[in-house]
């Protein structure tokens, strides 16, 4: 027969909680985290951010170029031109995690 748990509400939390205890009729159940923090995902994100930052500009820099882009092939330069757009779209996204 199974035996089913039935436990106390959490009311709060931690940010910066690695781990919970609940508080059954009979004992205590102590779960573990070992995710990333909200303070780890959060330098995560700003590296990202540092990061594509950096390639948006080459990019930017490359396409402003009109003798690479008059003398590349036109599939490279379209597939720069995605990247960059796509670059923007994830920088963006995250931005908005940062929020």
């Amino acid at each position: 027969m199974t035996r089913l748990l039935k436990c106390d509400i959490i009311l709060s939390s931690n940010e910066e909680m690695t781990s919970l205890d609940v508080s059954f009729s009979y004992g205590t159940l102590t779960i573990l985290y070992e995710g990333e923090s909200k303070k780890d995902n959060k330098e995560l994100l700003l590296k990202q951010k540092d990061s594509l930052e950096r390639s948006i500009g080459r990019r930017e820099k490359l396409l402003s170029n009109t003798g690479y882009v008059n003398n590349a092939p036109e599939n490279i330069v379209m597939a720069e031109r995605k990247k960059l757009s796509e670059e923007k779209d994830e920088l963006k996204e995250i931005i908005d995690k940062l929020k």
